[in-house]
Order: structure tokens, then C-alpha cells, then sequence
């Protein structure tokens, strides 16, 4: 079984590794390249960092000309961030089509998250999806996991985690990411199955299970 890193922003073709690649939608050169080489496999959505008011529409757009792709396999990286200075009423709005693209294409969503889980499962409530949510990179104590996995969620762990966070999510509602980071993902399943106290094959196999769970149609 592969590696998998549900979440990363470096391409990698090593051996032994499925990534899914969060692609940046405002390089669309190089995005309509990385979309024709079917053994990438990527992830298109507005982040919203880079929400830019009169070119939503068009990036909604470009993500929806795209996402039927079967090498897309995920809509996001969208979601909500405090910490930003792009006006949340506006980051909401965006979000919410993000989740209409992951319905009408039947792909998860993986989702940013600062400080706005109680907005996230608002939404979840709201709109009652029917797709997959994976909240990436999470950082959050126990009790926040507990309430977003509570409500349907999974959780990805990067380099940096809460390991009471991890412990207290089921296995089988967790990945494994190495986001932004240079860090090899390997070490990211040591360390994870290291506080789970499990063996790092038993890991593997077992975020393999859960991706196949996710997106049916993934080759491993």
C-alpha cells in the first residue's frame, strides 16, 4: 500500500507515494498542464487567501471547466479564515459555492479552517452534504475533533498536531498531509502511528481504506 498524503502543495513523484496536489488556480498555464498529466492526481478551489472580488466568477468558472476531470479528485482548498483580511461575509459566500461544485460533481471537499469550525459546521448543517468534508491540516485540541468528527467530518494531520487531537479521532475518519511543508511524508505516518501505537504498514493500509471510502473511483 502507498503512502498517502491527502494534502500537499509540492509535487512528488517518488515511488511508493499517491499525493493529491492542491493546485494554485491563479498559475492557469501551468494548471491546464497539470491537469492533462493523468498520473497527477489534484485537488481545485478558491482559498480563501487569494479571493480577488471581481475575478470569483471567473475562477468559479475555470474550477467548474475542470472538475469533471477524473484526475481531480477534491474541490479545495476552500474554506474560512479569521485570520485573513479578506471580508468573511465575502469568504462565506465563496465557500458556499465551493460546496455547491463538490455536490454537482460528486468530489469531497477539503477545507481551511481558522479559527471557524463553529461557521463550518453551520454550513454542514445547512447545506447537509452529501460528499465527503476534510478539514486539512488540523491543529485543534481533542474536543474540537470530537465535535467536528461528531458531525460527519474527517481530520488531516500534518507535521504539527495535537496528539490528544489524534487519539481522539477513529482511525477510520483520519489522514495523514504534508501541506505546505517540505517534510517528508513518511515521517508524518511515523510519527502519527507512533501516538496511536500501531504499526506504520497498519496505518497505511488502513488511510488507504479510508481515501477508496472517500473517492470510490481512486486507483491504488
Amino acid at each position: 500500500m502507498d503512502y498517502i498524503n491527502i494534502h500537499t502543495h509540492h509535487l512528488n513523484k517518488t515511488e511508493g507515494i499517491f499525493q493529491i496536489l492542491n493546485a494554485d488556480i491563479r498559475e492557469k498555464d501551468k494548471l491546464d498542464k497539470l491537469v492533462e498529466e493523468k498520473k497527477i492526481h489534484l485537488s481545485l478551489g478558491i482559498h480563501p487567501w487569494y479571493i480577488i472580488e471581481n475575478k470569483i466568477a471567473e475562477q468559479e468558472r475555470m474550477i467548474m471547466a475542470l472538475a469533471e476531470n477524473a484526475n481531480v479528485m477534491m474541490i479545495g482548498e476552500s474554506g474560512i479564515d479569521h485570520l485573513c483580511s479578506v471580508d468573511i461575509k465575502l469568504q462565506m459566500k465563496v465557500f458556499e459555492k465551493m460546496i455547491e461544485i463538490s455536490e454537482e460533481f460528486k468530489k469531497p471537499l477539503i477545507i481551511h479552517n481558522v479559527k471557524s469550525s463553529a461557521e463550518i459546521i453551520e454550513f454542514h448543517k445547512s447545506t447537509n452534504p452529501f460528499q465527503p468534508w476534510i478539514i486539512h491540516g488540523f491543529r485543534g485540541n481533542e474536543i474540537l475533533a470530537g465535535q467536528l468528527i461528531d458531525k460527519g467530518l474527517y481530520l488531516s494531520f500534518g507535521y504539527i498536531y495535537n496528539k490528544d487531537a489524534v487519539k481522539q479521532t477513529p482511525i477510520n475518519r483520519l489522514f495523514i498531509e504534508n501541506d505546505e511543508a517540505t517534510t517528508d511524508i513518511r515521517e508524518v505516518y511515523k510519527m502519527i502511528a507512533k501516538d496511536l501505537d500501531i504499526e506504520v504498514k497498519d496505518l497505511k493500509e488502513q488511510i488507504g481504506v479510508n481515501l477508496e471510502r472517500i473517492i470510490p473511483s481512486v486507483k491504488l
